[in-house]
């Protein structure tokens, strides 16, 4: 550090990279300085874990957990967002088989070119997406490999619109994915 104030860095490296930043606060060998947009100017981020990289060399206000290599974070209690959050938004790739992956994203879009049957990956308990499909064409998805329970359209799948997006919410319980259209049918 040069000319940066009020930094705490613990662990080897940890912040090695910051110049004129001020008010961070890393945590963890490389935390900062992973060789990845290591933080030299941005002021008042909290950076937590072994080679723990900024979104940028010169963001601010930023709190980042862990690493690229997570892939879970565990909070125990209740989690209060005091501002808001942003979810992922996936296009799902149109094929056949297009494949469902709630691991791409909460809300993911679909835009059919023909009748398909999707497969599903990575799904767990506790998982959901938003799916928007834009059929345009009167296609028909045949929702087999889910195994989907509908829990509206008297228990089958709906029927898609054939102008804007048919809103499907699909969830999974123990080993059951279950599927609902959101809105007018």
């Amino acid at each position: 550090m040069t000319t940066g104030s009020q930094n705490t860095a613990t662990g080897q490296n940890a912040g090695r990279a910051v110049t004129t930043g001020q008010q961070n606060t890393l945590l963890g060998a490389n935390a900062g300085n992973s060789g990845t947009n290591n933080l030299t100017t941005g002021s008042n981020n909290i950076l937590l874990g072994y080679n723990a990289a900024a979104s940028s060399a010169t963001v601010s206000n930023e709190t980042t957990i862990g690493n690229s290599s997570t892939t879970s974070a565990r909070i125990f209690g209740d989690v209060k967002f005091l501002k808001s959050y942003t979810e992922t938004v996936f296009a799902v790739v149109d094929a056949a088989g297009a494949v469902l992956d709630p691991n791409n994203g909460s809300i993911q879009t679909w835009t059919l070119g023909a009748s398909r049957t999707p497969t599903q990956a990575n799904w767990a308990a506790g998982q959901s997406i938003t799916l928007m499909i834009d059929d345009g064409t009167a296609y028909t998805v045949t929702w087999t490999t889910l195994g989907v329970v509908w829990e509206t359209n008297g228990g089958s799948a709906p029927t898609l619109a054939t102008t804007g997006y048919t809103v499907i919410v699909l969830w999974k319980v123990g080993t059951t994915i279950y599927g609902a259209r959101v809105g007018d049918a």
